[in-house]
């Protein structure tokens, strides 16, 4: 396994040259705090920053980030749900207190993985 993600993008344009797997953990966190940002401004039920794909190897084969992609509950678990292959898709989410309404929304924020189709969660990528 090399030390290199080949293929990155950041809000859809190549990043030339790649980046190194050792930073992707910062990388990731860096987007992840705009996109807790975003969410808190927008009023917005999910925020989508990072999609990162594997091979059957579990190496890093592709690695996009976002500066926050805004979803309402619907259009994120639509997206989500049509995604096939082995991936990580880092989201933060508006927590709401029971119910789905906006008058039990609580105001807080969580953070979230995606998963490996039929495999359940993927833990957080770090170095690798």
């Amino acid at each position: 396994m090399n030390g290199w993600i080949d293929r990155v993008f950041i809000n859809g344009q190549y990043v030339s040259g790649g980046m190194k797997k050792r930073d992707l953990a910062s990388t990731k966190a860096e987007y992840e705090k705009s996109a807790r940002q975003v969410l808190e401004a927008s009023g917005a039920d999910h925020v989508v920053y990072c999609y990162i794909e594997y091979d059957g190897d579990n190496n890093i084969t592709l690695a996009r980030f976002y500066s926050g992609v805004k979803f309402t509950e619907d259009e994120f678990y639509k997206a989500t749900g049509e995604l096939t292959g082995d991936y990580y898709v880092g989201a933060v989410h508006k927590m709401k207190r029971g119910g789905t309404d906006d008058e039990n929304d609580d105001g807080s924020v969580c953070s979230s993985a995606g998963g490996r189709a039929g495999q359940g969660p993927r833990p957080s990528p770090g170095v690798q």
